[in-house]
């Protein structure tokens, strides 16, 4: 991990976290649903942190090929609404933006301190192009705009990040999907709770943002479509009641909130493009700094083509493509 992500995780952990859970616990709700951080260095020299165990406390990771079915993303999403809630009292309380206060939360990201992506991403966006041009002409404009994307992917990402109307903008995670979610089950196997982990990129930016990319990286088309709704709405009311019990007004509607991720969906593209061949090929316990990484060194192996599941893959994307159509991120 390098030293100026390490810093800014660190600074999320030992410092917003307390602030956010206070605002929080001062209305008799519950902490964020976060691991506990019990020690940190963050030096020159050194930068380790001491975590929590979710394991002893029977949380396990998702399989990241399965993806998020329904019961599992109502978790997130609730718990989504009730952290960027929190950031819009913190921000009452302190009296000024949180990227004012703490600047790591704003600013660019992709293409900084991720520029070493660069020609990995290019490497996806050709497999990408490929699938659409073997699928034959009905995606001719899905080609002709990734075409068009590939040339900048990581300008694109950090132009949706940045281009928030005030009214959505929030505090985000900006990297949730299945890889740095857990979950506790009941005897039944159903999910009972969920973890949020690897704040390791928080931006200030719109709640549409970690929306999107829990639904185009974490969850199939057939899920996404049949309860979208559902979890836009489940999403909206946390949000709302935990500014409620603050005495403040949600600042947009739910058709708003809809129509803000329709605005965004370009984000969760990018993101499905990014991470779905590693989500449905790579291992489960395989995080996505682990495929960063390689791509820094040159040795990921993160492609549709050859991947062990193929078939999975091609549908995800098709999926995808459908989605771009239908919403008229394509002509």
């Amino acid at each position: 991990m390098s030293q100026g992500i390490f810093k800014t995780e660190d600074l999320f952990y030992t410092q917003l976290v307390p602030l956010l859970n206070q605002q929080l616990t001062d209305v008799g709700a519950q902490a964020l649903r976060f691991p506990k951080i019990f020690f940190a260095i963050n030096s020159e020299d050194c930068q380790f942190m001491i975590m929590e165990n979710l394991k002893t406390s029977g949380f396990a990771r998702r399989n990241k090929r399965l993806g998020l079915d329904a019961p599992h993303t109502r978790l997130v999403v609730q718990e989504l609404g009730r952290f960027n809630a929190a950031s819009l009292i913190l921000e009452k309380s302190l009296g000024t933006k949180i990227e004012d206060k703490y600047p790591r939360f704003k600013g660019k990201l992709w293409s900084e301190s991720m520029k070493f992506l660069g020609p990995w991403m290019s490497s996806l966006f050709e497999d990408t192009i490929s699938l659409a041009k073997r699928e034959g002409s009905k995606y001719d404009g899905v080609q002709r705009w990734l075409e068009n994307a590939k040339k900048t992917p990581l300008e694109l990402l950090d132009q949706n990040l940045q281009d928030d109307a005030a009214q959505f903008s929030v505090l985000g995670h900006n990297d949730c999907w299945t890889a740095n979610l857990m979950f506790r089950y009941t005897k039944d196997d159903e999910p009972e709770d969920v973890r949020l982990f690897d704040f390791q990129a928080p931006r200030k930016t719109s709640v549409a943002i970690d929306l999107n990319n829990l639904f185009y990286n974490s969850m199939n088309g057939t899920n996404r479509k049949a309860h979208r709704k559902e979890l836009l709405s489940l999403y909206y009311n946390s949000f709302s009641a935990i500014l409620s019990s603050k005495g403040q007004s949600p600042p947009f509607t739910l058709q708003e909130l809809d129509d803000e991720c329709h605005r965004k969906m370009i984000h969760g593209v990018l993101y499905g493009i990014m991470f779905t061949k590693m989500a449905i090929g790579a291992p489960v316990d395989q995080g996505d700094w682990n495929v960063f990484e390689e791509a820094k060194d040159g040795e990921s192996q993160a492609t549709i083509k050859g991947n062990n599941n193929e078939e999975e893959v091609r549908q995800r994307f098709l999926d995808l493509f459908e989605d771009m159509i239908q919403f008229d991120i394509v002509a």
